[in-house]
């Protein structure tokens, strides 16, 4: 209960350190991985002046040392990622939807999943107010990232999407910004639109 948060954020290089040295030794270093994450925890629970930042830093860390647990790892980003919100890193972001979508690929998460982690990844990546210039291009980069990970993927027919969105809209009839979204999503998919006069028309009975 004393311990200063200098103290501890040292703490998370110090085994940092050690995790990387014992890269060799799988037990070992799955010990002090889980020594590091409880490590954050305690960091988030004492000093929630701090929570966002500790939260960021421990996702990073997710990443490095969950990737031959990507289950694991996709839910510690999606943890993280509901309590930022806004906040959390783009980069973050990336990682989510790349692990999604592995994770659908091993069959370990359906379509409407993955479409729900990209809409909400493209949605609070334009709410991250950047600090910098440079931050303000790499969230753009990161957004392209984000958007060519899913238009790539092939996650979803469009079948698939109009079974999805259809009673979504229907719920919501006049959220335009909804509809605006599913169009978007649906230009993804080649499979959803053909080429009349140089018109885009979609399936779904929308047109832009």
């Amino acid at each position: 209960p004393t311990a200063s948060y200098n103290m501890l954020s040292n703490g998370t290089k110090l085994i940092t350190n050690l995790i990387n040295k014992n890269a060799k030794n799988p037990i070992y270093k799955a010990e002090l991985v889980d020594s590091l994450m409880l490590i954050y925890d305690q960091m988030i629970e004492n000093y929630p002046k701090y929570a966002v930042s500790t939260r960021n830093n421990k996702a990073l860390n997710m990443y490095n040392f969950y990737k031959d647990s990507p289950k694991k790892l996709y839910d510690g980003l999606d943890e993280i990622i509901a309590a930022n919100q806004e906040k959390v890193k783009a980069n973050i972001l990336l990682f989510h939807m790349n692990t999604a979508i592995n994770l659908y690929k091993d069959g370990m998460l359906d379509e409407e999943t993955v479409i729900n982690v990209y809409e909400n990844a493209m949605d609070l990546i334009d709410k991250i107010t950047p600090k910098t210039e440079i931050e303000k291009k790499s969230n753009e980069n990161v957004k392209s990232d984000i958007d060519n990970l899913f238009s790539q993927s092939q996650v979803a027919s469009c079948d698939k999407l109009l079974e999805i969105f259809t009673p979504k809209l229907a719920a919501e009839s006049d959220n335009l910004a909804l509809a605006k979204n599913i169009v978007k999503i649906m230009m993804r998919t080649d499979e959803c639109t053909e080429q009349t006069g140089g018109e885009r028309q979609y399936r779904s009975g929308y047109r832009t």
